[in-house]
């Protein structure tokens, strides 16, 4: 992969890049206010309570093109107010710092390189869920309340050797860094821990075949995740090792079933194990933790069929505007739950133009995920809780008064299920079930009305 890297980078000094320059920019403001049915207090064990929401979050848009480079920057400030209508909590404020950068270089005819860079700073307690649901993925939320950092960043090489043929080199690196004092301990605040931390670094090659209507390709990555690993062991004892290698080998394609239909899919295998057991089986199992417990039996190793399916309408003449249903099985790490996953999801959403600069836009979906937060694959119930079902359902009306000022209206439910965790070791991840019903009205503007 790399050897393509060096070769891409100098097939880029062929060709000079032309000297005109475009600048970019955009400056907005969103006010949104709501009620949350069900918040959790800070301590973990703590009763919940319903709350007025109120949220500002200005953003300002920075660009620039250059002959074939292009810029892009975006920073956005989350200001998010809790105001407990039951139960005996204070009110309760928190904030996300977000900053996003696009960088596309054109470096010849048939080479393109788009570096993105991802990074977020504040404190998770509200869930207020205000996304739009028209991005909104289906994800399991981690109850734990911190002030974190959140950095990621991905680069893709896309070379087209001919008009027909694409060949891809992604990488992607996350990373969910907690600080501070973590107040969802049962005896009281905890500072973090380097433990707590959790890192993933995936990279690949792919290739694919494009045709009139179809296209057909395959990818393979290979990647490193080390998930949170708990608290230290009071004895002083060294942490054993939680790092994992995975590879996911995948055939994926498209077709364009009819003027307005559309089809993608893709299907492979994921492979996850331990670096210090590497494909290894079944390990000695590990003594119980209670008197009467069955002695926990773990798989160093973890193989996983993957794959997906999504079908989109579009409608005629509208822009951003249609159907879509779509289901996927994957296996992967996960840097804010901090473990590996394997999960189902099945999603259906849909956006709607009406008369009058009206848009509504609705979703509803299903997940279901087993989790490994140890690291291990096996034994699951002795690392915390092991699975959690999510239903979600939401829709939203926005009005477009002006070009340049957005009124929305969102109603959203969430459920999550977690069944009764085993007795897991100090520091695990423990998550919640939740039933919460949130109503958001917002107004959004904008200057000028579009990016320019």
């Amino acid at each position: 992969m790399w050897a393509l890297f060096i070769l891409f980078s100098t097939l880029a000094l062929v060709e000079p890049l032309p000297a005109r320059a475009r600048n970019l920019w955009q400056i907005g403001l969103g006010v949104s206010a709501g009620y949350n049915s069900q918040v959790f207090q800070p301590l973990k064990d703590g009763p919940s309570f319903s709350a007025l929401t109120l949220s500002v979050s200005p953003w300002l848009v920075l660009g620039t093109e250059t002959g074939r480079i292009s810029e892009l920057i975006r920073y956005q400030l989350y200001l998010d107010g809790i105001f407990p209508v039951t139960g005996p909590a204070d009110p309760a404020f928190s904030y996300q710092n977000f900053f996003d950068s696009q960088t596309r270089l054109d470096l010849t005819a048939r080479l393109t390189f788009t570096l993105g860079v991802q990074a977020t700073q504040g404190k998770i307690n509200s869930f207020a869920q205000t996304q739009n649901p028209s991005t909104e993925a289906i994800q399991g939320i981690n109850q734990t309340v911190t002030d974190f950092i959140s950095v990621g960043a991905s680069s893709l090489m896309l070379w087209e050797p001919s008009a027909r043929i694409k060949v891809t080199q992604p990488i992607h690196f996350r990373t969910f860094i907690p600080y501070g004092q973590d107040d969802s301990t049962p005896n009281g605040q905890a500072g973090f821990t380097q433990s707590s931390q959790s890192y993933t670094l995936d990279a690949g090659v792919g290739i694919d075949r494009l045709w009139a209507r179809t296209s057909l390709g395959s990818e393979l990555l290979i990647g490193w995740f080390l998930p949170q690993r708990g608290a230290p062991d009071p004895t002083g004892a060294p942490a054993p090792d939680r790092s994992v290698v995975t590879a996911q080998l995948i055939v994926r394609g498209t077709a364009e079933l009819a003027p307005r239909w559309h089809l993608e899919g893709h299907a492979g295998v994921f492979v996850a194990t331990q670096a210090s057991h590497f494909l290894q089986g079944d390990l000695p199992p590990i003594p119980p933790n209670l008197p009467g417990d069955m002695p926990t039996v773990l798989s160093a190793t973890l193989v996983s069929p993957i794959g997906g399916a999504e079908l989109r309408y579009q409608f005629p003449g509208a822009i951003e505007a249609g159907l879509g249903l779509s289901y996927l099985h994957s296996a992967t790490g996960e840097v804010f739950l901090g473990g590996l996953t394997v999960s189902d999801a099945a999603t259906l959403r849909g956006f709607i133009p009406l008369p009058r600069r009206v848009l509504l836009a609705a979703s509803g979906g299903y997940r279901h995920s087993n989790l490994a937060q140890s690291g291990g694959f096996g034994g699951l119930s002795s690392a915390g809780n092991s699975e959690y079902h999510l239903f979600q359902g939401d829709a939203a009306v926005t009005f477009a008064a002006k070009d340049w000022m957005i009124f929305s209206v969102r109603y959203s439910y969430l459920y999550q299920y977690v069944p009764p965790a085993d007795v897991g070791a100090p520091g695990t991840l423990q998550l919640a079930s939740f039933d919460r019903h949130l109503a958001i009205v917002g107004v959004a503007f904008t200057y000028p009305s579009v990016v320019r």
